[in-house]
């Protein structure tokens, strides 16, 4: 009874054990298969970052050993550089010269518009200068040709200042020839008017007072 009892126990051991075991081996299967996998595709990945890096080392100039030096590519890779910088530099520089361009044209419009003020007040300035003696003697220099070389605002200022200046000469001139000719005017006159008191009716009829009436 005992040996039955120890070939049941042997049996029923052998019966339990065995799918444990094969489930315990089809796992350590799976789990080394999956870290085969993961290896091989690191292994893979950084490979392929090797690769890329030694592309970019190639590319910067640096040889692996026994690799040659190919000239001419590193020559088309310089010129496709430089070609890309001025491609992209090129739109600033057009830039920069259409706004030099600009106010290069706006400067000489500028100064266009400045000489033309400044003639046409030059050419008042000469015609009342010239328009009286004493304006011409007192003003001589305006009438001289004057050449403006850098003009300015202040040059409109200056000129338009000698302009009031004449201008206000010139008044008083014409006020004062007013006031000469009206006083020899008044002048005559009284002394028309004396010499009628002195000598009557006879200076009255006689050459002198129709001469002395015409010029009074």
């Amino acid at each position: 009874m005992t040996t039955q009892n120890t070939k049941k126990t042997k049996h029923k051991q052998y019966v339990d054990t065995n799918p444990i075991e094969a489930v315990r081996d089809i796992g350590t299967g799976i789990v080394k298969s999956t870290k085969d996998q993961g290896k091989s595709a690191f292994s893979d990945l950084w490979a392929q970052l090797l690769g890329a890096s030694k592309e970019s080392h190639q590319e910067s100039g640096e040889l692996a050993e026994g690799q040659e030096l190919d000239l001419s590519a590193l020559s088309r890779q310089k010129q496709q550089e430089k070609e890309t910088k001025s491609v992209d530099i090129a739109p600033g520089i057009d830039y920069r010269r259409e706004i030099l361009q600009g106010e290069q044209r706006i400067s000489a419009e500028n100064t266009h518009t400045l000489e033309t003020q400044i003639r046409q007040i030059i050419v008042e300035l000469k015609r009342l200068a010239n328009s009286s003696q004493i304006l011409e003697a007192e003003f001589r220099e305006i009438t001289v040709e004057q050449r403006i070389e850098k003009p300015g605002k202040y040059h409109i200022t200056f000129f338009e200042w000698m302009l009031a200046m004449v201008k206000a000469a010139r008044i008083k001139v014409e006020d004062s020839g007013a006031w000469l000719s009206q006083f020899e005017s008044k002048k005559k006159q009284k002394q028309y008017w004396q010499m009628f008191k002195k000598h009557g009716t006879t200076f009255g009829l006689s050459n002198e007072r129709v001469v002395a009436t015409q010029t009074g």
